[in-house]
């Protein structure tokens, strides 16, 4: 099963430091907008999102993946599904779910993303 490509996304108190930082490291930016609060950086073929005011809690994004066929595999496996958002048969949508540590992953695709 696809889950798509996946980002770590970090909840961050003041994205201008957090970006310092990061840039600092080496990281690039690949989409940012500081008067929204958020951006997406990488370094090599690892992507982080920060987001200041969006998320209350870091989690993993998984994006691109076929929701709707992974909703259904999912339950096939057994794997609980937390939280489910307009899942639509056309593979778009977003689900929310933890991991045995209780770390948040986020299954999310918009129209034009998906992968399979």
């Amino acid at each position: 099963m696809n889950l798509g490509r996946v980002e770590l996304c970090l909840h961050v108190k003041e994205l201008t430091t957090s970006l310092e930082f990061y840039h600092k490291l080496g990281f690039i930016d690949q989409e940012v907008y500081p008067e929204e609060g958020w951006g997406i950086l990488h370094y090599r073929d690892f992507v982080l999102g920060l987001y200041q005011g969006y998320i209350e809690e870091n989690l993993l994004n998984f994006r691109g993946g076929n929701i709707y066929r992974l909703q259904n595999w999912l339950k096939k496996t057994g794997l609980p599904v937390e939280k489910t958002e307009a899942v639509n048969e056309d593979g778009t949508g977003s689900i929310y779910m933890r991991d045995p540590d209780n770390n948040l992953l986020y299954l999310d695709t918009s129209p034009g993303e998906l992968e399979d």
